[in-house]
């Protein structure tokens, strides 16, 4: 078996080599690093020219805000109160501060109320060893008004942008004010119902949660499109040119295809890399360029969003290894169906027709995925079916990750996707060991599927 990937370090080298000296992925990289750069500050741009308005049209499902500030002996609850007064799209609101004795009594009016009240619950915890140390806002609303909860999060989103500069009003240069701003906060939105239950969905996504898994989802699209492109395109093209004809009499043919796999994700991976990079100087940037009221580096919204310690909740060493290892099997998964379909083909112009199969297993795999997020983000149940979304190998590359990081599944589901994506990557290789060589010499019509497994049985399995 060792001497069929005989030579796949030289092909791994010379063809990763070869694609990051090409003009292609010089310029494609040069533009993904530059739309990382300038992401952030572009972004922030434009929402603070429309940002004013979309607040206020969504503030308008907003009626009474009440504020009880159980912090600071409700003197960050006035400042607050005070803030929140100057802003345009709640200037005409009606902001009552509440005493702690009358936050029942609030609390009930809020889950009832067909107005679109809502309530901002200030605690404070100064105890570092506490699950809730330091500054948190809870924003309170009821059910009766569907727009709410929209409006609910941008109030909240906007609540957490304030927060230094209602300290900054209490304590101006004071040694305690800067102690405090240096405390962590947190905001949340939380929905009653009108028993007074908190409206909640362990297994949904809100939709702070949907766009990361979208994020992670739009990331392993890209990247496997990208490996299954480049991998069948240069098969096909090295079997269209007779140059395989020279390139077999020294490298095997599984050699030759797992080297081109690694070599592809190797690139993806490079790709992604600096564009991380690139997104963490913008992130510098953005708050060079924009200032907050007291001073500091603004942040976009959707970034305080996503560094919130209570949504990245599964963040763990664990986790992340489990993450990159599911990319990564996920990755050579795809990558051998493509060499396969590539392979199915002898010139360029079938190369579409030979593609159908890898296109058709990476449409059912991220479909699958994207109807899970659509009916999950409306709070609907898939039962049992999640655990297939999770372990499905065409599935868990475009949802595992995000899974894991959000803590939408546990460490043992993560360790299960983890085993079956290797098994199936050991059943491609075996799948892939037995065809591949007779594939890389074929000269004809497009193979069908039916005909790669009658194949398999006359020249793998009889081996």
């Amino acid at each position: 078996m060792k001497s069929k990937f005989t030579g796949v370090w030289n092909v791994f080298k010379f063809s990763y080599i070869q694609t990051v000296k090409s003009k292609a992925f010089i310029i494609s990289t040069a533009i993904f690093m530059a739309i990382g750069l300038l992401a952030l500050p572009i972004s922030t741009a434009i929402s603070r020219a429309g940002k004013d308005e979309a607040q206020t049209d969504k503030a308008e499902h907003i009626g009474t805000i009440y504020v009880c500030d159980e912090a600071l002996d409700g003197k960050l609850g006035e400042s607050l109160v005070d803030i929140i007064k100057g802003n345009q799209a709640y200037s005409e609101k009606n902001i009552i501060l509440v005493k702690n004795d009358d936050y029942d009594k609030v609390f009930d009016t809020v889950k009832a109320s067909k107005n679109g009240d809502v309530l901002v619950d200030i605690k404070f915890d100064n105890s570092p060893t506490s699950m809730d140390y330091g500054f948190s806002y809870v924003v309170f609303y009821g059910e009766e008004i569907e727009e709410l909860e929209d409006a609910a999060d941008e109030f909240s989103m906007y609540v957490d942008s304030i927060h230094k500069e209602a300290l900054g009003k209490i304590f101006i240069s004071s040694q305690a004010g800067a102690e405090l701003v240096a405390y962590n906060y947190v905001s949340e939105v939380i929905m009653i119902d009108g028993v007074g239950n908190v409206v909640e969905d362990e297994t949904g996504l809100d939709m702070a949660q949907y766009w990361i898994t979208y994020v992670f989802l739009f990331v392993a699209l890209m990247g496997i499109t990208f490996l299954g492109t480049k991998v069948s395109d240069q098969i096909v093209t090295e079997k269209s040119s007779k140059v395989i004809e020279y390139i077999m009499t020294s490298i095997k043919p599984m050699a030759l295809i797992t080297g081109k796999v690694m070599a592809c994700i190797a690139n993806i991976f490079t790709l992604f890399g600096l564009s991380v990079i690139s997104f963490i100087g913008s992130i510098f940037i953005n708050g060079i360029c924009f200032k907050n009221a007291d001073g500091s580096m603004a942040m976009p919204g959707f970034i305080k969003t996503i560094a919130n310690e209570q949504l990245l909740e599964g963040l763990s060493f664990i986790n992340i290894v489990s993450s990159i290892f599911v990319f990564i099997l996920g990755f050579v998964v795809y990558g051998l169906l493509a060499g396969v379909s590539g392979a199915m083909v002898s010139k360029i112009e079938e190369m579409a027709e030979g593609m159908k199969l890898f296109s058709f297993a990476m449409i059912i795999g991220a479909y699958v995925v994207i109807a899970y997020m659509s009916t999950a983000s409306t709070g609907a149940e898939w039962g049992a079916f999640t655990n297939f979304v999770y372990l499905f190998p065409l599935c868990s590359p475009f949802i595992v990750p995000a899974s894991l990081f959000l803590g939408k599944m546990s460490v043992t589901m993560g360790f299960l996707s983890v085993g079956i994506l290797l098994v199936t990557m050991i059943v491609m290789l075996y799948f892939v060991s037995g065809i591949y060589e007779y594939l890389i010499y074929y000269s004809g019509a497009p193979l069908k599927f039916k005909e790669l497994i009658k194949l398999f049985r006359k020249k793998g399995g009889a081996k």
